[in-house]
Order: C-alpha cells, then structure tokens, then sequence
C-alpha cells in the first residue's frame, strides 16, 4: 500500500469528523441536550451492531475482489458467516 491510497481509504473517516464538528452545534441549536445524548447512544448502539455482524467482511471482499486470482475462493470466507447467522 502506498501513501495515496492510504489516504484515499482515510478521506472518509476525515470528512466525517469535519462534518460531525460542523453539524455538533447546528444540532445543539435546535434540540435538548438530552435528546441529543439519545441520538448519539442509538448511532453508537447501532455502528457497533453493524461491525460485530459484518466483522469487516464486507469490506475485505470488495478491496480484495480485482487482486484476488481465484474469486470462488474469495467468496466462500465472506459468505461463512451468512450460512451461520442467516438472515430472519
């Protein structure tokens, strides 16, 4: 991995901490303090769901798609925890 791509992966997680300094006081404006605590307890609750049930798979397979020779074999780790957590 070079520096370039690095940061292409890291523009992300930057521009959403500007964003979030940005929409923090706008937010602040127009809600309670409490309701504000809420929604950021949901937001957490719900991102840390989302990683334990992904555990990054998603991801690693989309990033490893184009390098990967044999794509079958790419596939059938991502798609385990599918066969042992399916969907209701």
């Amino acid at each position: 991995m070079d520096t370039k791509e690095i940061l292409g992966y890291a523009a992300g997680s930057i521009g959403s901490a500007v964003l979030a300094v940005i929409i923090l006081p706008l937010l602040s404006w127009y809600f309670p303090a409490d309701d504000i605590g809420r929604i950021v307890l949901m937001q957490t609750a719900a991102g840390l769901t989302v990683s334990v049930l992904c555990l990054g798979l998603d991801q690693a397979y989309v990033r490893e798609y184009y390098a990967a020779a044999d794509k079958d074999t790419l596939f059938k780790p991502c798609s385990c925890r599918r066969c042992c957590f399916p969907p209701r």
